[in-house]
């Protein structure tokens, strides 16, 4: 009995012990190993890079290299170091990182190591040092790589620059007659040419601009290559071929700015016909010139018909220098000799229609009124009757008789249904019977016009119903107005009021950060087949299949190297040559009349994979204007066309300063179309396109000692500083979107101007106050963005990204 009860207190114990032991220590996961911790620093590092947070990936560069410096990881982070100091302008001390990079080249990354090699040639330019940038160029030439044609390139100018004009000639040459993108082959040509003239070859110069023509399809290039090219021709004493050249500018390109130019030089040699040059010289605002012209083709034809219209265009003419006797003079003279004729001439109802617009441009107002009115009686059946009455309702409309201007375009569209103008007409005589107050009147039109219009005036006139039913203090119906207007026509400025007014909740779900899935994406590619390919194919589309194949495509694999060091411009136009030849033409042959839809999205894919934003963008928007109007997008596409780049840092810093992120994204969107590299012809810079001067303001504001302006071009800065002054501009304007939107673009003191101190928190408020913006960009400005961020609303949702 002893001994039992011994062995039931050992064995409580021992039971104890253990019962212990499970609550006070619990099983701890397993420590990183060194390797994994060091990898993970390195995916931190290669985050802030791609952020372009570069202090941040300095700073934990310096720290893993000075720990680990044999390790394989301290190699790679020795290429974002030496990153991160060129991306900051500091030259020597790139210099000196790209040296050591390449002196301990990570053989786990043998992409970083030519990326780095280009680098390091970029620096030696950065710091004066020419002639071992055109060695390292000329090294990166040997090398099995996708970016040896632009090294070539880059080295042919600094050849230039050093004065070796036949060693960049060729190197120009070579790099025109490779196969990279053919809007860099162009440009090769030209700088190829440049250096010729400069050497006096003439002749030569000539031949080339030959060659350069089999590249030149775009019809406003293709015209100043063809101006530049007769030029170089005439100089070189080749008048046939000068003429030749100019003649296809006039046949082929007569609304280019250098067709006007070509007119003069052949009319000098008597090669063209007068009534060609009279209609060129009148389109580029040459009146005086053209109307001699115009007497020249009236006494050289036969034809009553023919000269009945030559001579209705020359007194146009006349009248566009202001003369308007001689001009209307003109007009009657032809329209009463030719009055037994009148039903085989063509022009004879539209010189009428001339002779009562010119009447009213001289200043007679009554008399182009009673012109307009009788002659959409006496011509009631013709295509011009319509356009009569719509000038009826525009001259009594200015004239400030609103009621009658809309009866006038009631008549027209009850009149012709069938007219361009008729849905035209109905919006207008909506909106003029709505400013008279004319409830009733203005409810039916809109009714109407909620069947018979297309989507974006079904859009307004149902938010117009939403509006009145509002006002009449129906809100269940009010609601259902404005859904359906959001529903007509989601990614516009109307649909994003009416989400205001109707208290409506858009529906995005997906967070900023979301992937797009397998189906997502086959998905587009079926949309695709159906809406945007004038073709569909008998067989569901591979989007898959065809991926992997234009990723081994040389101009796939050239834009994303280009990405990669920078080199944005080049690498979209790679993007755009891998859409051109990823149906398997040859890179030289001509461009296709159409690229192959389903090839666009397969490369906007891949472009969005490699970090292309602006390139993917561009391309989604392309696939999205083959499809008919009103046409809903799928998923995929959605996401391409309104894309969320760096998700974490927008949310972020749109959070911190009271931003919406959604809106941050709608506003870089318009800005830069997510370009950080984008510049303004006024000098605003980066994702956010901030001015110099404001970024210093904000970096003040924000504590900020070492800002320079080049940082606004480092996604991290721009984001940061976007959000900061957005975030300001939504204060100042009481939390108003659209207020923010235009303190945004204009300044605050002309937003403040436009709300007239009325703090907008109604959506008819603030429709009034875009109504009364008189800087016609930041009306649009204000328009498209919210336009955008309806669409952000719609696709994303409204929590932070996971």
């Amino acid at each position: 009995m002893h001994y039992s009860i011994r062995y039931s207190q050992i064995s409580l114990l021992l039971c104890c012990i253990l019962c212990v032991a499970c609550t006070a220590a619990p099983v701890v996961p397993p420590t990183p190993t060194p390797s994994v911790l060091l990898q993970q620093e390195l995916d931190a590092i290669r985050a802030a890079d791609q952020i372009g947070d570069y202090a941040a990936a300095s700073s934990r560069a310096f720290a893993l290299i000075d720990r680990h410096a044999a390790s394989p990881e301290a190699a790679i982070a020795r290429y974002y170091l030496a990153e991160s100091f060129t991306q900051r302008g500091r030259n020597a001390s790139a210099l000196a990182a790209w040296a050591a990079f390449l002196a301990q080249p990570p053989a786990a990354a043998p992409e970083l190591v030519v990326r780095g090699r280009f680098r390091h040639a970029q620096a030696l330019v950065a710091t004066g040092d020419l002639v071992q940038a055109i060695d390292r160029y000329g090294d990166l030439q040997a090398l099995a790589s996708p970016l040896a044609p632009y090294a070539l390139l880059f080295q042919a100018e600094l050849l230039a620059q050093q004065g070796q004009l036949a060693a960049a000639r060729a190197a120009y040459l070579q790099a025109a007659r490779s196969d990279i993108a053919r809007a860099e082959r162009a440009a090769a040509y030209e700088q190829a040419i440049q250096l010729m003239l400069q050497q006096g070859d003439l002749r030569q110069a000539r031949d080339l601009y030959r060659e350069l023509l089999d590249l030149a399809s775009l019809p406003a290039y293709r015209a100043s290559v063809l101006d530049a090219a007769a030029a170089l021709a005439e100089q070189a004493g080749d008048a046939a071929q000068a003429q030749a050249w100019r003649t296809e500018i006039v046949t082929a390109s007569p609304q280019a700015a250098e067709a006007a130019p070509a007119v003069r030089a052949l009319l000098a040699t008597d090669s063209i016909t007068p009534s060609l040059a009279a209609d060129i010289l009148s389109g580029a605002g040459a009146f005086a010139e053209a109307i001699p012209q115009y007497a020249r083709a009236i006494s050289q034809t036969r034809s009553i018909s023919e000269g009945f219209e030559l001579a209705r265009r020359q007194a146009l003419a006349v009248r566009a220098t202001g003369d308007f006797a001689t001009a209307q003079a003109e007009l009657e003279r032809s329209i009463s000799t030719t009055r037994t004729l009148s039903p085989t001439i063509p022009a004879y109802a539209q010189a009428q229609l001339d002779l009562i617009q010119t009447l009213g441009q001289a200043g007679d107002t009554d008399a182009a009124l009673a012109g307009y009115a009788r002659f959409a009686v006496d011509n009631r059946t013709g295509p011009l009757a319509p356009v009569a009455l719509d000038r009826v309702a525009q001259l009594q409309l200015r004239a400030g008789n609103v009621i009658t201007a809309a009866q006038v375009w009631l008549d027209l569209a009850q009149s012709y249904p069938q007219s361009e103008l008729a849905s035209a007409a109905l919006v207008q005589a909506g909106n003029s019977l709505t400013q008279a107050q004319q409830t009733d009147a203005a409810q039916a039109v809109w009714a109407r016009l909620v069947q018979q219009g297309d989507a974006p005036q079904q859009s307004l006139a149902a938010y117009r119903l939403g509006q009145q039913a509002r006002a009449q203090g129906d809100l269940t119906q009010a609601r259902e107005w404005f859904q359906q207007a959001y529903r007509s026509h989601r990614d516009s400025y109307i649909g994003w009021l009416a989400v205001q007014a109707g208290g409506l909740a858009p529906g995005g779900t997906s967070a900023l950060d979301a992937p797009i899935s397998a189906e997502a994406w086959q998905a587009a590619a079926a949309w695709v087949d159906q809406h945007a390919d004038p073709e569909p194919r008998p067989t569901p589309a591979d989007l898959d299949q065809l991926e992997a194949s234009l990723r081994q495509s040389a101009a796939v694999r050239r834009a994303t190297e280009l990405a990669a060091i920078g080199a944005g411009v080049q690498a979209r136009r790679e993007w755009d040559e891998a859409r051109r030849t990823g149906a398997g033409a040859s890179a030289t042959a001509p461009p296709a009349p159409s690229p192959d839809p389903l090839v666009t999205l397969a490369v906007a894919r891949l472009a969005a994979e490699a970090g292309n934003t602006r390139a993917a963008l561009d391309l989604a928007d392309e696939l999205v204007a083959l499809a008919p109007p009103g046409t809903i997008t799928p998923y995929a596409l959605d996401r391409l066309r309104f894309p969320a780049p760096h998700p974490a840092l927008v949310d972020q810093e749109a959070r911190t300063h009271g931003v919406d992120p959604r809106l941050l994204l709608a506003l870089m969107r318009q800005e830069s179309r997510f370009d950080p590299q984008a510049t303004s012809g006024v000098g605003a810079r980066g994702l956010a396109q901030i001015m110099p001067a404001t970024g210093g303001d904000i970096a003040a504001n924000l504590g900020l000692s070492d800002y320079t302006p080049a940082e606004l071009y480092h996604p991290f800065r721009s984001v940061q500083f976007g959000a900061y002054y957005l975030g300001q501009r939504i204060q100042d304007m009481g939390g108003s979107a659209a207020g923010a939107l235009a303190a945004y673009n204009a300044g605050l003191g002309n937003a403040l101007r436009w709300s007239g101190g009325v703090p907008l928190t109604d959506v008819s408020e603030t429709e009034a106050f875009v109504a009364r913006m008189d800087f016609p960009e930041t009306f649009n400005y204000v328009q498209v963005v919210l336009a955008n961020y309806a669409a952000y609303q719609r696709i994303y949702a409204a929590e932070p990204t996971r």
